[in-house]
């Protein structure tokens, strides 16, 4: 899934100045390129939706017990998703979900 890989492993200034949306978009291109339509404004209304889904899932399971130090001990292990290892990604992941979800629920 796009939306938990984008979040899951790529560095918050990294998705930061558009950085997110050009990863999107690079995604639908490909998409059709190969073919298949998926009208952009549905598409991104999905990746929103997939977004917001994802922390839903991440919140009730991974952050039962997250602190800051919880974090700082993970920090370096690369198997563990950035919103789970790095407080700057987990701050901008919060902000990105709340920024969704006002728009899904105008």
């Amino acid at each position: 899934d796009v939306a938990m890989h984008i979040h899951h492993a790529v560095n918050p200034e990294d998705l930061d100045n558009g950085g997110e949306e050009e990863l999107v978009e690079h995604y639908l291109q490909t998409l059709r390129d190969l073919g298949c339509e998926y009208p952009h404004d549905v598409a991104w209304r999905h990746y929103k939706l997939c977004v917001i889904d994802y922390s839903r899932f991440f919140v009730s399971r991974m952050w039962k017990t997250a602190t800051p130090d919880t974090m700082e001990q993970k920090k370096s292990n690369k198997n563990i998703a950035n919103i789970n290892r790095s407080v700057p990604s987990a701050m901008r992941f919060v902000k990105v979900v709340d920024k969704y979800l006002g728009e899904i629920e105008v």
